[in-house]
């Protein structure tokens, strides 16, 4: 595969649809935990093979906070 199919693969593959959010579609924090390994996972195969995983990278930034609020609306009512 040549440098410029590459560049076109790694570009389509780390592309998130506009408006995809991890909190619009799972509110399971175990999910959470789990789709966030794979991604690490995912991310470090990625990077060896020298594609650029920056944006994955922030992807998972954002899912911390993210389950930061799950975990938040989930025992909220047990610790008040």
């Amino acid at each position: 595969m040549g440098l410029a199919k590459n560049v076109k693969v790694s570009n389509n593959l780390l592309k998130k649809p506009p408006g995809l959010s991890l909190q619009s579609y799972c509110d399971d924090p175990d999910l959470v935990l789990d789709l966030k390994n794979l991604i690490v996972l995912f991310a470090d195969t990625l990077q060896g093979y020298g594609f650029p995983v920056s944006q994955l990278f922030d992807m998972l930034l954002e899912m911390r906070e993210q389950y930061g609020e799950i975990l938040l609306k989930r025992w909220n009512i047990t610790f008040r």
